[in-house]
């Protein structure tokens, strides 16, 4: 399964999630975007295709400030540049102005 487009009535922001098809946090993240109608795209990396997961990994390093970084999931990108690890409902709200 590929990235997959989720319509939402919010589209002031682009919002991309990273993120495994059984993490229960990634499930909530997705879930609250959903209840705010906020629209997104995610790959669930697990079930991605090797190229896909390669082309995620390097967008994804990318985005991380260097070494020391503890990555957690899901790995969201809020208009190319804001990466928040982990489900964040107080950061996702501000960052996406809710």
């Amino acid at each position: 399964m590929g990235m997959v487009q989720v319509k939402g009535e919010l589209k002031k922001h682009t919002v991309m999630i990273y993120s495994i098809s059984t993490c229960v946090p990634c499930s909530n993240t997705k879930a609250f975007l959903d209840d705010q109608s906020v629209g997104y795209d995610y790959l669930d990396l697990d079930t991605a295709e090797p190229w896909e997961r390669s082309e995620a990994l390097i967008e994804i390093g990318e985005h991380l400030p260097g070494r020391g970084v503890n990555l957690a999931l899901p790995i969201i990108i809020i208009d190319g540049y804001i990466l928040i690890l982990g489900f964040d409902k107080r950061n996702l709200s501000e960052q996406l102005d809710m």
